[in-house]
């Protein structure tokens, strides 16, 4: 998935990640560079090139056409237990070589709300 950020960790992270463990099946996932541990559920997750841009999300996907619902989907999405991969007490993993810049800063995640 291309599209905006925030789009893919609250629609298609979550989708994928009920569709692997509801299935039992390994996913092949894709995503570009730095997706890797939001798909550390996937053994079979490959980057591609490109940019992020204003993208639908993919068909089939439980919001629809967009992100912007009331409330979170009730079936087809599951949210990934991001804190016990993590580690909930600090990252448990080296994260600093997925972005560019020094390596002795620490890594924020910033994504806009929609209110």
């Amino acid at each position: 998935y291309a599209g905006e950020f925030g789009y893919e960790i609250q629609g298609v992270v979550p989708w994928r990640y009920n569709e692997a463990i509801s299935t039992g099946c390994d996913l092949k996932t894709a995503g570009l560079a730095g997706t890797r541990y939001l798909y550390f559920f996937s053994k079979h997750h490959t980057t591609v090139g490109g940019h992020r841009g204003h993208l639908p999300l993919p068909n089939g996907n439980p919001f629809g056409k967009g992100p912007h619902i009331p409330e979170l989907p009730k079936t087809n999405w599951k949210m990934p237990p991001f804190p016990s991969f993590f580690g909930e007490k600090g990252i448990r993993y080296d994260l600093r070589g997925m972005v560019p810049g020094p390596s002795n800063k620490p890594i924020a995640v910033v994504f806009n709300k929609y209110t």
